[in-house]
């Protein structure tokens, strides 16, 4: 899922989002996931975050930065346009296992 946190300078946490996202697993070793769904989780948890601050309040006028981390080691594949074209292929998809050995071998 996405976690988002608004924290202080010395760390304390003021306000946290989370929303789930899963990933679906099938035959041979599929695992992925539609990055649509990042992208919806990252929204919610960010607008969350927001109506959470009251506007002109002390705590709304001191957000300084927002940062985003999110899945890593993925495959996503897009057109020249930067179109999704398929769910994005997870780090823990074995469906290439027998081709990975195949280079190994080598």
């Amino acid at each position: 899922g996405c976690k988002a946190v608004i924290l202080q300078r010395d760390g304390k946490v003021l306000a946290e989002a989370f929303c789930e996202y899963s990933a679906t697993a099938g035959e041979r070793g599929v695992v992925q996931q539609p990055t649509d769904d990042w992208w919806r989780a990252v929204s919610t948890c960010c607008a969350e975050l927001r109506a959470g601050l009251q506007p002109g309040t002390a705590l709304a006028q001191r957000v300084a930065a927002v940062t985003v981390s999110g899945q890593m080691q993925s495959l996503i594949f897009a057109n020249a346009n930067g179109d999704v074209r398929h769910p994005a292929i997870l780090h823990s998809d074995t469906r290439a296992q027998a081709e990975a050995q195949q280079i190994e071998d080598k």
